[in-house]
């Protein structure tokens, strides 16, 4: 008895420690923020929609907007960090020139800046011919590194 108690506490721990930051565990948490805003793309466009598997904080609300075709997607905490993740299908070439240059895990290579109060990262995924734009704010001092983090879990 006393160790099927450990372990279903053990898998509450899990189930309440983990953040379901999937596009259709997203659309059931927050249809009126998040789903009304993917509703316009089509499934191969919310398949490459930017979503990283892993933020840094926990996250209070969702919001998403798609705007031709760009989409924005916004994940808030209860405290002041904020995490901006924009997808730009079919983008052409314009991304920004930005000072640093990062090696992703995928073996892309992204542009970084650090914007005073956030940081940010950029780069093309050739096989999706897609944009990924994270955008991390945050008062942490390791919030290159996070937002580093951010981009390789998308």
């Amino acid at each position: 008895m006393k160790k099927m108690l450990v372990f279903l506490g053990f898998l509450l721990l899990i189930g309440c420690s983990s953040q379901d930051l999937g596009v259709n565990d997203l659309k059931e948490s927050y249809p009126d923020s998040f789903a009304t805003g993917v509703e316009s793309l089509s499934e191969e466009q919310q398949s490459k929609l930017g979503l990283p598997n892993d933020v840094p904080f926990t996250v209070s609300n969702v919001a998403a907007e798609t705007e031709g075709n760009e989409t924005m997607v916004e994940y808030q905490s209860d405290g002041s960090d904020r995490l901006v993740v924009t997808t730009i299908y079919e983008p052409g070439n314009i991304l920004q020139d930005l000072e640093n240059q990062l090696n992703l895990n995928s073996g892309s290579v992204a542009g970084a800046e650090d914007r005073g109060d956030s940081y940010y990262i950029e780069w093309y995924n050739g096989d999706e011919d897609t944009i990924y734009q994270v955008e991390y704010f945050s008062d942490s001092e390791e919030r290159p590194q996070q937002t580093l983090s951010i981009a390789n879990s998308i």
